[in-house]
């Protein structure tokens, strides 16, 4: 692929790729900027994600064997799923409850990054068992994010609560998955019958992924609650 192809498919998808990078920019940038310790769990999700958008225009540009250009970038979206769960999971971890919630959030996530890694190695260039993944995905990461609204409402509102990283960036995942684990679920149906139509709606994943990260860099940016607990420390 030329750079005109690669400019090409960024302008089908209505340059939204290029959006999602400049997001993912804005919260490595914040970060090394202000040094909140947790999170450090949403740079390295940014981080991960920018390599990854990365790889596969390096890939498109550099390999005209289509066999092989699936295969990379599928490789490349097992591990980023891989990565991404295990990092919003940890970062949530401080803040859901009861503890055995938690055990039990961590144990699953390490069952699901081994099976990540089974299907990596047995079925690398299969996009059904990747749409599956991110079903699953969705859903393990929404519900620790309605254990922590619900932990959050049942008690009166702290005033600062927009004040707080935690608030901004779950709030991030929720509407993150909210909006794309629909879409896998549709993935299969739309590939056999709507090809055209699947392409286009990958906007709605770039437009989702650059909301969330968008809403973690204002929560890093707006977070006093880290800062006072440091200085209490």
């Amino acid at each position: 692929m030329t750079w005109e192809h690669l400019f090409e498919s960024l302008k089908r998808g209505y340059y939204t790729t290029l959006l999602m990078e400049a997001t993912n920019f804005f919260v490595i940038t914040v970060y090394a900027k202000k040094r909140i310790e947790i999170t450090i769990y949403l740079f390295l999700l940014a981080l991960t994600s920018l390599i990854q958008t990365l790889f596969v225009q390096y890939v498109d540009l550099t390999f005209n064997n289509l066999a092989l250009l699936n295969r990379l970038t599928n490789i490349s979206i097992y591990l980023y799923l891989a990565f991404e769960i295990t990092f919003c999971i940890c970062f949530m971890q401080k803040y859901i409850q009861p503890k055995s919630f938690k055990r039990v959030l961590s144990l699953i996530n390490i069952i699901f990054v081994i099976a990540i890694f089974y299907y990596l190695i047995s079925c690398p260039t299969s996009r059904n068992i990747v749409s599956i993944i991110g079903i699953i995905e969705g859903f393990m990461i929404i519900i620790p994010c309605l254990n922590y609204f619900y932990t959050l409402f049942k008690h009166p509102l702290n005033k600062g609560i927009l004040h707080s990283v935690e608030f901004w960036a779950i709030s991030g995942m929720v509407l993150l998955f909210s909006l794309i684990t629909p879409f896998f679920m549709a993935l299969d149906y739309l590939k056999r019958n709507y090809w055209l139509l699947e392409k286009k709606l990958y906007v709605i994943n770039n437009l989702a992924y650059s909301l969330m990260f968008t809403m973690f860099t204002i929560g890093i940016l707006l977070d006093k609650t880290q800062v006072s607990e440091t200085k209490n420390n």
